[in-house]
């Protein structure tokens, strides 16, 4: 599948609003913020209001406004948590991996406990830039390789992970944001649940190609989740 489209397609994610490790935030530096948005082109893809965006912890993302919603998949795997986790971060067994060769290297940038026990990690995939990306962007795109930058908290003493992965690359064209959760099964502590949900705005190509650009992004999402899940 196209970069886009295999990068998100096998991470799962989670979704918005439903899980307790969310909170409505007011923020404070309203008005700085809306002064950076008046001076934003009027193009530009616009935030949603900060005093009413539901925000995780301290995870960096930014839905925008319109934006075409992934759909969203709930998923029980018969693994604990502590397994999958494991899996997740050790999935790639080398690099480049024959499986996934599209790959170009993964970096880790971020790794640490904070003062709360979280662990957050911040972690970058360069990937080639695919012949089949979706044609609205391979066009636009003149680089060999594209970015995506993968976000993720960790709670170990709760169960739960919470990531969030968007494009670091052709953030001017675009925004694809990918939102994992995952949480012990309430049924049985011995499985875990995976969420997966995610957006596309292709904000920046042209207003009649939009629509089936984004549409092409979301069905590519949805062709990779059974091949991510069974890998």
């Amino acid at each position: 599948g196209s970069v886009a489209w295999i990068f998100f397609g096998y991470s799962l994610q989670w979704t918005w609003l439903s899980f307790p490790v969310f909170k409505v935030e007011r923020s404070h530096g309203l008005k700085s913020t809306q002064s950076r948005r008046d001076k934003a082109p009027k193009n530009e893809a616009k935030l949603v209001p900060a005093n009413s965006r539901t925000v995780a912890t301290t995870l960096p993302s930014k839905r925008l406004e319109n934006a075409t919603q992934y759909p969203r998949h709930e998923v029980v795997l018969d693994f604990s948590f502590d397994q999958v986790v494991h899996g997740f971060f050790h999935k790639y067994a080398e690099i480049p991996d024959p499986n996934f060769p599209e790959i170009l290297s993964i970096s880790v940038d971020i790794d640490e406990t904070l003062a709360n026990g979280l662990i957050r990690k911040r972690r970058t995939f360069t990937l080639k830039n695919e012949e089949d990306m979706p044609y609205v962007l391979r066009k636009m795109l003149s680089a060999d390789t594209v970015q995506f930058e993968e976000n993720c908290i960790i709670d170990m003493k709760n169960k739960t992970l919470e990531m969030c992965t968007h494009n670091k690359s052709f953030s001017n064209l675009g925004q694809m944001l990918d939102f994992q959760y995952l949480k012990v099964d309430p049924n049985d502590e011995n499985k875990t649940v995976f969420v997966e949900t995610g957006e596309v705005s292709l904000f920046g190509v042209p207003w009649m190609l939009r629509s089936q650009g984004e549409k092409l992004v979301v069905e590519g999402f949805e062709e990779k989740f059974q091949e991510s899940l069974d890998y």
